[in-house]
């Protein structure tokens, strides 16, 4: 057997994140992670605001800010790296977030257009006479709708207009919490001392170590050992001193922490605290694992909609073979629940697809237009509306990409154009399926090269 052609649309590599409670008796070993969540948080936003700005150029800020706050060259490279990894994120987010505000000012210019042309119809039977009373009210009724909408596009096209012009910034520690200081007694604060400790709490929680795998458990600053089940952070003195925490256990994920450690990967940790607790939080780098799906053994179709994934096999020679449907009760209902529902759907087709030897074929979709333009005709889509914004294929597709990565299972995306109208059409009542039947069968056999 051969393996398939084309390309896969899958991830080329996954990293995956392991959390644990971290018990930590020691009163001074408690004061000093806080002292250093302070100070490196503080670093952290300095460095933030000066990459945003312009300030700082990256070629030898780690040097550079190890020199300034007179720190190791290991814990300004964490520092940095963090700072530029936030600053990426924040910058993807914000071309996404132009891209729908302009989704939604072609929208109403749309609106705007076909409401004109209704009122100019209407305005010519008004003078010539011939405009009944209830065209009358329609027409003022149109007028004013126009003018709330005309109101609307000129904030979206002045917030639009001064989008570029904004620097990429982030309130730490959040903005209800930095308001709450000019309404302390409706916020329960008792003084401004009072707002200004909780402010400085929530703005550090965390300290971050970068992983390396020149160094010894994949870390040099902070290195768990899962033999002895203890961790063990490197402090900030003059003499070299750790504070060694035991009793680190994870519940799940220890397996590939040992195989990342004992193949010299780097492990990047991040000890974190949420209210009075402290976690571990540890990220490693999954291999890839060997492709075990071959297209001679044809392939598994998956129409994804509200509420349940419908797969169909396909074999080979582009035949049904049979049907599955997993149910996900919760869907845009209970997020915590959707999400494990989700999640355990996608594995066991992920798992299928590794013991059939068959590649996933799903469609390519992209709703965020969609849902950008999701308050036109509001009245007349309030279904549609509503199955678009619970419809949440991007986490489906994130989930799914995971569970073949892992399994070794070929992922491909199709274009999806008239693959439910299509399949339905050809092999509904031939074949005697429904519609998302069809629909699963349609984008196997495009996945496989079949026509449809």
């Amino acid at each position: 057997m051969s393996k398939p052609p084309g390309k896969n649309s899958g991830i080329d590599s996954l990293t995956l994140t392991y959390s644990t409670r971290l018990q930590i008796d020691n009163v001074e070993d408690r004061r000093y992670l806080d002292n250093r969540f302070e100070y490196y948080s503080h670093i952290e936003h300095e460095l933030f605001n000066g990459l945003a700005h312009g300030r700082l150029e990256t070629k030898g800020l780690r040097d550079r800010t190890a020199h300034k706050y007179d720190i190791s060259g290991r814990q300004a490279n964490s520092l940095v790296h963090k700072a530029q990894g936030r600053l990426a994120s924040l910058k993807a987010l914000k071309r996404l977030e132009k891209s729908t505000l302009t989704q939604r000012v072609w929208s109403i210019e749309a609106r705007i257009e076909s409401i004109s042309d209704t009122i100019s119809i209407l305005k010519q039977d008004a003078a010539e006479n011939v405009i009944t009373d209830k065209q009358l009210r329609k027409l003022r009724a149109l007028k004013a709708k126009k003018h709330r909408i005309s109101l609307k596009l000129n904030q979206l096209k002045q917030k639009l207009a001064e989008f570029d012009k904004r620097a990429c910034s982030v309130c730490f520690g959040t903005k209800r919490l930095f308001k709450a200081q000019f309404h302390l007694e409706d916020s329960g604060f008792a003084s401004h001392d009072d707002w200004l400790r909780h402010w400085r709490k929530a703005r550090a929680k965390s300290w971050y170590f970068l992983g390396a795998s020149a160094e010894y458990l994949g870390n040099q600053n902070c290195q768990y050992d899962i033999d002895k089940e203890s961790l063990c952070v490197r402090m900030d003195t003059v003499k070299l001193k750790h504070i060694v925490i035991n009793g680190v256990k994870f519940p799940y994920g220890a397996e590939e922490l040992r195989a990342a450690q004992q193949n010299g990967q780097p492990v990047t940790c991040k000890i974190q605290k949420t209210g009075r607790k402290y976690y571990l939080r540890v990220s490693v780098a999954l291999p890839k694992p060997a492709d075990v799906t071959y297209e001679t053994c044809g392939c598994i179709g998956l129409d994804y909609n509200k509420g349940f994934i419908q797969t169909c096999d396909v074999s080979g020679d582009g035949n049904i073979t049979g049907f599955m449907k997993y149910h996900l009760p919760n869907s845009g209902k209970n997020k915590a629940m959707g999400e494990t529902a989700l999640r355990t759907a996608v594995k066991a087709i992920a798992d299928k697809a590794a013991q059939t030897g068959r590649p996933v074929i799903i469609e390519n979709l992209d709703f965020t237009k969609k849902k950008a333009l999701g308050n036109k005709h509001v009245s007349k889509r309030k279904k549609y509306n509503s199955m678009i914004n619970s419809f949440d294929y991007s986490r489906y597709t994130e989930y799914l990409e995971s569970a073949c990565y892992k399994a070794g299972v070929r992922l491909s995306k199709v274009n999806p154009y008239k693959t439910s109208k299509t399949g339905s059409q050809r092999y509904g009542k031939r074949k005697g399926i429904n519609t998302h039947q069809a629909a699963s069968y349609a984008i196997g056999r495009l996945g496989l090269g079949f026509q449809i």
